[in-house]
């Protein structure tokens, strides 16, 4: 009977036991249910948070890059301001002295058409030639009165090589037209060659210049299509993925922080005071567009892609631009050349002493006006591109002594495409602005390599021969 109690009683014990231990498991279970729960909960309310943080960074970024490209626009282009304020007030005296648009109303209709109908800017000088040769032969022939008439349509030719150079110079002198044609002439030019190089220019600005001054403080360097993205939301676009904003925002925590990013950024990029470039962003955010680019560059048909300054930094786009621009300038001079000879014949004529003294003092205000011209127009084709590759050289310099650890073969290549799209591009720059950034550039680079490298690296820098051949020809006479 003992034994059977004991049995009993341990087969109880075992059973108590069992549901402890059952219970136990449940209660365990249960614990760390709860507990998985918990910490899936905080990591679902971190991811939220984290996305939440992306999300505003994004918002931040989208919000206030399209003012940073519009800074970008106006520190490098803006440079022609104050020869802009020159050729405008030249423009005021020649008005007065009855050189303005309604000096087109004494000419024939039939000539200022076929100019405004000019599909490029060297048919319209060639124009301009035509005409001052048949003038000039009709005098020696006796068959062309010298009359008013006819030295006001010299005096309207003399002036006429401005129009090409008001389109090709800042949106202020387009708009005040001396003989009022521009708007006219810009209708009809067949513009590829000005699309393709608007292409060029703002590629460097929204894709190059952007990526590395932006998304400088990234190890890691965006692909072409998070660039793109960058891009697109620098001007103003909507973005159809946000890879290139999201990559940033791993840098960035807060929204409220992207401002003071990006002013540290492209503040130390470009070596601009911080103090000084945030008051310039807080205007453009004001106002919403504070510069008006060139009529040249037409931003609404851009094509932005990357641009590899250091394979081929002379830029074919930039190549016809150039060779547009001295075309121009060399019809400038062809067409001084007629009205010397239209002078020298009107001299051998009798009673024309009025009309000589009036043209030769014409001569003197077109050279002084040509003068102003050619700096303009010579900043936004030449000095333009050089001062923004100087700096991306800078950069890229910058990152590369950084990252690489003073690889000389990378600094080499880095002194290679520099000295070839700008340091011999030197002597054609006319802008105190963009000489500073390449003797920037060019001093930062000369420390790294003794006299033997830096004359083998020049060597190695060589121009192409057609390139060589056309910047032999550009006049610097006038700088």
């Amino acid at each position: 009977m003992k034994k059977k109690i004991i049995t009993i009683s341990l087969l109880c014990s075992s059973l108590l036991y069992a549901n402890l231990v059952e219970d136990i498991k449940k209660e365990t279970n249960n614990s760390i249910h709860k507990t998985k729960e918990k910490y899936h909960n905080y990591i679902n309310k971190k991811e939220k948070e984290k996305k939440a943080i992306q999300v505003e960074c994004i918002n931040s970024l989208q919000e206030h890059l399209p003012q940073y490209g519009l800074y970008l626009e106006k520190y490098y282009m803006d440079v022609n301001r104050k020869n802009e304020a020159k050729i405008i007030i030249n423009y005021k005296k020649l008005e007065s002295n009855g050189i303005s648009p309604q000096l087109t109303q004494s000419i024939d209709s039939k000539l200022i058409a076929k100019l405004s109908y000019a599909k490029s800017t060297l048919e319209y000088s060639a124009i301009i030639l035509s005409e001052l040769k048949g003038i000039e032969k009709g005098f020696k022939k006796h068959t062309l009165p010298t009359d008013k008439d006819s030295i006001e349509k010299i005096k309207f030719l003399m002036y006429a090589w401005t129009t090409p150079m008001e389109i090709l110079s800042t949106k202020n002198i387009y708009n005040n037209s001396l003989l009022g044609l521009s708007e006219e002439l810009n209708k009809h030019l067949i513009k590829n060659n000005y699309q393709n190089y608007t292409n060029f220019i703002y590629s460097m600005l929204y894709v190059n210049l952007m990526e590395e001054s932006i998304a400088i403080k990234k190890k890691e360097k965006l692909n072409l299509s998070e660039k793109l993205h960058l891009a697109s939301a620098t001007l103003g676009e909507e973005a159809k993925e946000k890879k290139g904003l999201s990559s940033i925002c791993t840098s960035v925590k807060y929204g409220s922080e992207v401002n003071e990013y990006l002013l540290n950024s492209i503040g130390s990029t470009l070596n601009i005071e911080e103090d000084s470039l945030g008051k310039e962003i807080d205007e453009i955010s004001r106002k919403n567009n504070l510069f008006e680019s060139p009529i040249l560059f037409d931003k609404k048909k851009i094509a932005l892609d990357l641009i590899n300054t250091f394979k081929n930094p002379l830029n074919d786009n930039w190549y016809l631009m150039i060779r547009e621009y001295m075309a121009l300038q060399d019809d400038f001079y062809k067409i001084k050349k007629e009205i010397d000879k239209i002078i020298k014949t009107l001299e051998s004529l009798p009673n024309n002493e009025k009309a000589v003294a009036t043209l030769k003092q014409n001569i003197f205000e077109i050279d002084t006006l040509y003068r102003k011209f050619d700096e303009s127009v010579r900043f936004n084709i030449i000095d333009l591109p050089i001062s923004i590759y100087a700096d991306l050289y800078y950069i890229e310099f910058k990152k590369g002594k950084r990252w690489y650890n003073d690889d000389e073969k990378f600094m080499g290549n880095i002194a290679i495409g520099y000295n070839k799209s700008c340091a011999n591009m030197q002597k054609y720059m006319v802008s105190e602005f963009a000489i500073n950034k390449v003797i920037r550039i060019t001093k930062t680079l000369k420390k790294e390599f003794n006299e033997d490298e830096w004359k083998e690296i020049k060597t190695k820098a060589k121009l192409t021969q057609d390139w060589f051949n056309m910047l032999n020809k550009v006049k610097i006479s006038n700088k």
